[in-house]
């Protein structure tokens, strides 16, 4: 019997290099896009793998997603929390409603998938959880602070919740990476102010 895994944030990168191994593998796959409208064509012809429209950050949406996901597979035995991006500037010029944004997607919003399947998981006494942290939750960079210091979030929440859900038979696993060529970096959020002739040097 395949197994199932859902991945958050799959149209393009990790996410969707990941969706495409686990159904090569012969794993069943449910993944995620904030938009379906904006990506027709991701996995056709992939019979293994169904496309969910979710917005992480959509706390009321990701219960109502998740419970879908269960009714339409019956037991998911690996949630990936993917779905992140980076926000780059100058502290100073960026705005708290960027810095907000960040950690809501990168941290709140992981926290609510990983909340909604706990109980999937513990009802079954099996379950995985990986989480993607970053390199910058390791040794953190100048100009990414917002980013790096959700990304250290994710990596205390991982190592908290792998002891307080290991009696349940839940495993939980971070990943780390470093610098990889996705799109994380055209799709950046730049400080509100990037450009200011105070930072323009040191920032460049």
């Amino acid at each position: 019997m395949s197994k199932t895994v859902f991945i958050t944030g799959t149209n393009s990168g990790f996410g969707k290099a990941m969706v495409e191994l686990f159904a090569n593998k012969g794993w069943k796959v449910a993944a995620t896009v904030r938009n379906k409208s904006e990506h027709p064509d991701l996995f056709k012809g992939m019979e293994r793998v169904k496309l969910y429209e979710l917005e992480i950050t959509n706390y009321a949406q990701v219960t109502e997603v998740t419970k879908k996901v269960i009714a339409d597979f019956k037991k998911i035995d690996v949630v990936v929390n993917n779905a992140a991006y980076c926000l780059m500037g100058p502290t100073e010029t960026s705005s708290m409603e960027q810095i907000e944004k960040q950690f809501k997607t990168n941290v709140f919003g992981l926290m609510a998938i990983t909340k909604a399947f706990i109980p999937h998981f513990r009802e079954n006494q099996n379950g995985l959880f990986i989480n993607f942290s970053s390199a910058s939750a390791r040794f953190n960079y100048p100009y990414i602070a917002s980013y790096g210091g959700s990304k250290w979030a994710v990596r205390g929440i991982s190592e908290s919740l792998g002891i307080e859900l290991k009696p349940y038979g839940i495993e939980v696993k971070t990943v780390y990476p470093g610098v990889h060529a996705t799109k994380i970096f055209t799709k950046l959020d730049h400080g509100a102010n990037g450009n200011d002739p105070v930072y323009a040097k040191n920032y460049k």
